[in-house]
């Protein structure tokens, strides 16, 4: 039988209601918090005073009088509390230390290529390594370990069950990390953490169901239902290995034509240098060399072979979203990666694609946009996702 929430967890209620709602407006006075949180001013008055003593607020200014006492104003203390962030990939991980108020104060990238759970290990310590020698306050500061990954994530075990890409299976995250810090881990699929990013700093809009399709080293995705993060324990929105052709290359998953194989920067390399074989015109002399991002900025300087491999990775990705779209029907589709260097030429060519292939009352109402925040996304989602669970929670009553 659930038991009646007593004083103090009414109390905790209220506050966690005032903090949630400061950091929602990032500036806000006592009367506007008043109005919003239908508490009283006497409330209201204590529950800012107890929060900037604790240091979580703090007075930011004197506003503007509307004829009594100039009202203050507060907002989010951003040295009360931290997360440290890494977004992995084969080849490097970014690391940022992100304050309280979504600012990231330290960004790095370290560069080590992965290629087996030596290499992993060497690059996550390496990468928090970094970020606590930056790292100029007190520890208990640091509200946990964010990190996303390529793969097949079971966040609840905090382990990594597959990633062809990292060449590692049933990695145990949180005991690495533990070799460095004793800090709580959070881990995340790579889409997952890109899409919290875009949903809750890049998006304008107030959309509820949105998907997020990354092309770098492969095609992943990601979804948000109804405003919230659609995880499955053990993963799932695997949209790199769906099949494409049935006779195609043979795929890091054991499969054959998967989209990965097809659209990314590797089969990208692949089929530049067929093109230069045939003696495709380009300014390219070696293909493999090529990353995606310089074969993108050929693509808009209109070299002919790289406007040729790109145009054909816009075709099958299309095709590819046009499915989604009809599965899901979301309100938005973001895109990352590389190929979001393309602009307005490549999000019109997409949604030209889109809106043939896929139901057109479903097209007609889906909107399709380029990732705003690049890897940044991935670094604030994680970080927003650690300062929810650790600062920001609220209690179950019934569970009190």
């Amino acid at each position: 039988m659930n038991k009646k929430a007593d004083k103090d967890t009414i109390k905790f209620l209220n506050r966690q209601t005032v903090l949630s709602i400061i950091r929602k407006y990032n500036e806000i006075s006592r009367a506007d918090l008043t109005e919003k949180t239908k508490l009283s001013p006497t409330t209201i008055s204590a529950i800012t005073s107890e929060l900037v003593e604790n240091k979580l607020i703090r007075e930011i200014r004197i506003g503007e009088s509307n004829g009594g006492r100039p009202p203050l104003i507060f907002g989010i203390n951003p040295i009360a509390a931290f997360s440290i962030n890494l977004r992995i990939t084969p080849s490097s991980a970014l690391v940022a230390i992100v304050n309280l108020a979504n600012e990231i104060v330290y960004k790095k990238e370290i560069i080590l290529q992965v290629y087996d759970e030596e290499s992993l290990q060497e690059l996550l310590e390496t990468s928090i390594k970094s970020a606590l020698d930056n790292f100029p306050y007190d520890l208990d500061l640091i509200q946990g370990i964010g990190i996303s990954f390529p793969g097949l994530i079971d966040y609840k075990s905090c382990k990594i069950i597959f990633s062809a890409s990292l060449h590692v299976k049933n990695f145990d995250v949180q005991q690495a990390i533990y070799k460095v810090v004793g800090k709580e881990v959070y881990i995340y699929k790579d889409t997952d953490a890109l899409l919290l990013g875009e949903y809750h700093f890049g998006i304008e809009e107030s959309y509820k169901d949105v998907i997020y399709i990354l092309v770098e080293n492969g095609v992943g995705m990601s979804y948000l239902y109804s405003g919230k993060l659609f995880r499955l324990p053990e993963g799932g929105f695997e949209l790199g290995h769906i099949t494409i052709d049935p006779e195609g290359e043979l795929c890091r998953c054991g499969n054959k034509g998967c989209l990965g194989t097809m659209v990314s920067e590797i089969p990208a390399q692949k089929k530049l240098s067929e093109l230069l074989a045939q003696g495709i015109e380009s300014r390219v002399s070696q293909a493999g060399a090529l990353r995606y991002e310089d074969m993108m900025k050929l693509y808009e300087e209109k070299d002919i072979a790289c406007t040729m491999v790109i145009n054909e990775q816009i075709n099958l990705l299309g095709t590819a979203i046009s499915n989604m779209v009809n599965i899901f029907n979301p309100e938005l589709v973001i895109l990352g990666g590389p190929l979001v260097a393309g602009g307005e030429e490549l999000r019109n060519n997409l949604k030209s694609i889109v809106s043939k292939k896929s139901l057109k009352s479903f097209s007609q109402k889906t909107k399709l946009k380029l990732s705003a925040l690049g890897d940044n996304s991935a670094l604030l989602g994680m970080s927003h996702e650690i300062f929810s669970d650790r600062v920001y929670k609220f209690i179950d009553i019934n569970n009190k």
